[in-house]
Order: structure tokens, then sequence, then C-alpha cells
């Protein structure tokens, strides 16, 4: 089971980042210059002469459908869990299950709302300066935090 949801993870994954590869390097390019710190797929949309309607198309799809199958699986994970909590009698190992569980979701919304914040600024051009804030602060405040909230 484990195995079949590894590849099928994979699987989802080399198909949809391939497709959105092929979709921009379709792209003609008429500017060089990129005002991120880092190149992603919307500041290479930028660059383009072309249209990307498909291309955001595509990407906001790709956002959505990542992100539902994301918190889906968590939520499923999470609830199947908490029902072996309740059913358990053994209140030391359902301390530490739901301790671990905290920690953990803690963590993942501070990943989810980091890495939104980016994807939601990059469609406001005017807001282009706080873009760059919030997509270096999403490679450096999750991973600061990390050791806080393990702490606890």
């Amino acid at each position: 089971m484990v195995i079949k949801l590894t590849v099928s993870a994979w699987g989802v994954a080399f198909v949809l980042v391939g497709i959105l590869l092929g979709l921009t390097i379709r792209l003609n390019r008429c500017r060089t210059l990129i005002m991120n710190p880092y190149c992603d797929n919307p500041s290479l949309f930028k660059l383009s002469c072309d249209n990307v309607f498909i291309n955001n198309i595509y990407g906001l799809t790709f956002t959505v459908v990542l992100l539902s199958s994301s918190i889906g699986s968590i939520i499923l994970t999470y609830f199947k869990i908490a029902a072996s909590c309740l059913t358990s009698k053994s209140k030391s190992l359902n301390s530490k299950a739901l301790k671990t569980c905290s920690t953990h979701l803690c963590l993942y919304l501070l990943m989810l709302l980091s890495g939104m914040i980016p994807i939601i600024l990059h469609r406001f051009p005017q807001l282009e300066e706080y873009g760059k804030i919030s997509a270096i602060l999403f490679h450096v405040v999750p991973g600061s935090l990390n050791p806080i909230i393990y702490g606890l």
C-alpha cells in the first residue's frame, strides 16, 4: 500500500510538473530580468511577451489540486489518529500522539500560510516588493520556527 501511494504521488507530481514545464518552455521571452529573489514559474511568465492565460489557469488549477489533496490527506490522517486516541485506553500514548500531531499541524499551517502568500502576491503587481519579502520568508520562517515548535 505504501509503495503504491509513493509511486502514485511521484508519478502524479512528474506528470503535473512536466505539463507545467512544457507550457512554460513554449513561451517566447522578450525580457531578461527576473525581479524576484529566485526563479519561479510566475516570474518566468512575466518575462514572456506571449499570452500566458493558459499557463495561469493551469498554475492555479495545479495549486488548487495539490493543496486540496494535501489538506484532504492530512485531515483524513488526523481523523484516523484522533479516532485511535479516542478508542485507546492509554492516557500517556494518547497525550504523546496528540502532542506530536499538534506540532505537525502547527508546522503544516505555517508552511501553508508562508507558501500561499507569495502565490497570492504574484497576482498583484502593485504589491511586488511584499512578494519579494514573502518569497524569502517562505524559506526562512518555517525552518527557523521548526525547533521552537518541536521544543514545546
